[in-house]
């Protein structure tokens, strides 16, 4: 039976006294700080947390509208110049769909 053990970094296997003094450390260095810190952290979430239910409630108040009105959201406008005289519209943005180009050869 073969059995492969994955590489694990030495970074990551502390034992508890090496993290103990790791945290002391970190507090006597950062001590006076923290309690700026976690305010900082504190209000950058809670700003996230607004902007993401303003997000979701455009979203909302589109798909709402949209449904209501019965019409499909239309995102893009649509193509009023027609070339092709059956009235079908030729995409502008591809060039090798309009023939002009040739893709590179590999």
């Amino acid at each position: 039976m073969i059995t492969t053990h994955l590489p694990t970094l030495a970074f990551f296997n502390f034992s508890g006294w090496e993290l103990a003094i790791i945290l002391v450390l970190g507090l006597l260095i950062f001590g006076r700080r923290l309690p700026e810190l976690g305010r900082s952290v504190g209000k950058t979430i809670v700003e996230f947390k607004k902007g993401l239910a303003d997000v979701q409630t455009e979203v909302r108040d589109a798909t709402n509208q949209s449904a209501a009105s019965g019409q499909p959201n239309q995102s893009l406008p649509a193509n009023s110049k027609s070339d092709s005289p059956s009235g079908q519209t030729r995409p502008t943005s591809d060039p090798y769909a309009q023939g002009q180009y040739r893709p590179p050869q590999s």
